[in-house]
Order: structure tokens, then sequence, then C-alpha cells
């Protein structure tokens, strides 16, 4: 039986890089990268993962001794850990933590390593995960093969790690604790399936921008009746017509020999007249929002786009206890880890054995949402207003997720 259904394109591709001793994560090896950065040109993609991560955060651990407890030299704390791998798997569907031991085999410092820098090691390197920070050579034109390193995965098994560790644990580099929502594959992002959604809220921000600067004018056409003698003559033209009308008033379309007779000298100027697209931009603006709000699951009220005229505390906790039943196997499986972890620490860390992690909760006129993890709210602020939301709905935002008064809310967004 030939299959009807039309061809499906494969989300990521995956193959042996023997020359860097890894399996590649997509083609270019470069997936986890190149989603962050079309998340983070996106407005409304930024706020879901901000607003997924903060609920798989939740309110940190049970346990406030645990809560605090410093876990490496560097001063990180448990649950600055927890809001770190908390984001990376609501950007990435996946964390990595890092654990070193003494000679003892006891873990004796704990630290996050951002997923986008782990890859799959392959033959020799099999069972290890290579880490590196610029697969997407960045920093340099190509990939530093002796700045790779490639540490084993997390078993804390005496044999094990005995084997490992070999006789000189100076030389021993740890493990990590590499988790993936696809188990022991690279996993796709929590929401691959709309990336071209997301793309399309970027490109409908910067559409919206060089509307505003130009499109609201009519674009001015010249037109000459003769040609130009070369490229350097019709460039200089455009140049200095546009600086005549102005940059930011409209474009600028240069016609040579317009009437098709190369004798005529003369130069005719007309306007263009822009077609009103507002009301195909608004049904697209809208249908890409809702596509990839959907694919997170909120509540529209969390994210600011509930119609809803008031506001009722009633609602937004209805709405808190949903999402916490949505994200509750996320914050379950971070238990399990830290537990598996910490229970194998230099000293009893958490001498309750409790390691769950509050769901978040809505307090009427707090929102737990600006939690007290040290994070700023400045640049999440910042993306909302930078977002493809109208406006009524960037007012929302402000007001349900970061505890703004309606007044304040309305002057930020609307300069009243």
């Amino acid at each position: 039986m030939i299959s009807s259904l039309p061809e499906i394109e494969k989300r990521i591709g995956s193959k042996d890089n023997k020359s860097d001793g890894v399996k590649s994560y997509d083609e270019d090896n470069c997936y986890p990268q190149n989603m962050i950065d079309i998340v983070n040109a996106s407005g409304t993609a930024t706020a879901c993962v901000n607003l997924y991560a903060k609920f798989i955060q939740g309110g940190g651990f049970v346990d406030e001794t645990f809560y605090k407890a410093k876990i490496n030299s560097k001063g990180l704390t448990t649950d600055k850990l927890l809001a770190k791998i908390s984001k990376r798997f609501a950007l990435l569907n996946g964390y990595a933590i890092h654990v070193n031991y003494n000679a003892l085999l006891q873990i004796v410092e704990v630290s996050h390593i951002p997923f986008e820098y782990c890859r799959l090691g392959i033959g020799k390197h099999e069972g290890k995960i290579a880490v590196y920070d610029d697969w997407a050579c960045e920093k340099s034109s190509s990939i530093d093969k002796n700045k790779i390193q490639f540490i084993d995965v997390f078993n804390p098994d005496e044999f094990v790690l005995r084997a490992q560790i070999g006789e000189d644990i100076s030389e021993y580099k740890g493990q990590i604790l590499w988790r993936s929502a696809l188990g022991d594959d690279y996993p796709l992002a929590p929401y691959d399936s709309v990336v071209e959604d997301i793309i399309s809220d970027s490109d409908m921000k910067r559409f919206r921008l060089r509307s505003i600067r130009k499109g609201f004018n009519a674009s001015t056409v010249i037109e000459y009746g003769y040609e130009f003698e070369g490229d350097e003559e019709r460039k200089n033209e455009v140049e200095n017509w546009g600086k005549f009308i102005g940059p930011e008033s409209s474009d600028v379309i240069v016609i040579e020999n317009a009437n098709g007779n190369g004798d005529d000298k003369g130069i005719k100027l007309s306007k263009l007249d822009v077609t009103n697209n507002d009301k195909m931009y608004e049904t697209t603006n809208n249908t890409v929002i809702n596509s990839i709000v959907r694919i997170f699951n909120q509540p529209k009220r969390l994210v600011g786009l509930s119609e809803d005229k008031g506001f009722n505390s009633v609602d937004v906790e209805a709405d808190y206890k949903y999402y916490n039943s949505v994200t509750y196997k996320e914050r379950l499986m971070i238990e399990e880890d830290f537990k598996m972890i910490f229970e194998k620490f230099y000293y009893d860390i958490n001498p309750s054995k409790n390691y769950s992690i509050i769901p978040l909760q809505y307090e009427s006129g707090k929102s737990k949402l600006v939690s007290n993890f040290g994070d700023t709210i400045g640049d999440k602020v910042m993306s909302v207003l930078g977002s493809s939301l109208l406006p009524a709905q960037k007012v929302n935002m402000l007001v349900m997720i970061y505890n703004f008064s309606q007044e304040d809310a309305q002057k930020i967004v609307l300069g009243l």
C-alpha cells in the first residue's frame, strides 16, 4: 500500500561525527544553540519559556536548610542550581549537572553545565559526555579538539568509580548527570513543532518596526527617462533621493528608462500607496501567538492573553493549580535527580531527606513568579515590551506576572 500522506520533514538529523568523537546534534551539530537564538528573538516564546521554567522551579525546596546550602567552591547554592536547570529544561528539554568526588568516593562539588555545551560521545568516548562551549564556532573559526572534555556519565557505583578514577584521583574529571526528555538520546526542544511560528513572531516584530519607520508612508517612485551609465551612478541616485526624502519616511523605488526612450532626460516623482494590511496582520499575529502558547499548554490568563475584562484572584489560583499539575512530572524528575546526587554528598546536606519542590503558589497582591532566586525581572519585562503581543495583552502580562499596578503597567506600555 502506497501511503497518500504528505512527506514529513524530519525535525533533526544526527550522525556520527568521528572527527570530533561525538554524535552530532542535528546536521550542523548546533541544534540547541539554534533553538536558543530563535527563542531569544521572539518575545512570545521568551515569555512562555520563562513561565514554564518558573513553574518547574516552583517555590524552591521544602527543606529550608537544603534550599540555601552551598554546593561548590564558587558559592553555588541548591536553589540557584534548581533555577538554572529549570530554565535549561524549559528551553531545551534537558539539563546537565557535573559532580566531583573525593578519595572516599563522596561527592564534594556540584556544578551546572549548560545543556547546549554537551554532546554524546561515540567510539572510544562511548558512555561519556563531550563538553565544549563553542560548537557553533562563535568564538573561533573552527572546533578546537584539544578543548573538548570527555567526562563520564553519572554513576555513583563504588566499583564503577574506582575503575574510572584509577590510582590518581587528582586527574579524575568527575561525572555528568545528563538528563534528556528523550532518555539516552538528544531531545527536541519543547516548542520544536511550532518553531516556524516562533520565527514568524520574530519576523512580525521586525516587520512592525519597519512599518512604523517607513511603511505608514507611501513609497516614493522616481522615474528616469534614461538609463544610468552603471551601477555606481544608480546607487548614488538612490542614496541621494533617500537623504532628500528622509530615511525614516518612505521607501525609494527608482525606475530607469521608464518610457523606453533613452533620450528623455526628464525625471518624474510619484507616490505608491501602501495597502492596509492591519486586519491580516492582526489575524496572523494572533494565530502565531496562540500556537506558541498552546504548545506550552499554558493558561492564557497567565501569559496576559485572557480576554477577561476584570481581575478575579479565584480564577488565577485555578490557573496556578492547573499549570502546577502540567509541570508536576518535571519537578518530580528534578527531585529524584537531586536525591541521587546529594545522598552521596560528603556531609549530611539534607537532614530531613525531603527533596520535594514546593509548587508555585499565588498570593493575592504578590506574585510568586517574581521569585526569590536572585533573578532580576528587567530583561523579562523588556522581552514582554518587545514582543508581538497587543498593548492590552502586554499590560495584562505585567499586572498578572510581574505584579505591576494597572496604572504603572499602562504607563510603561502605553506611555500614559
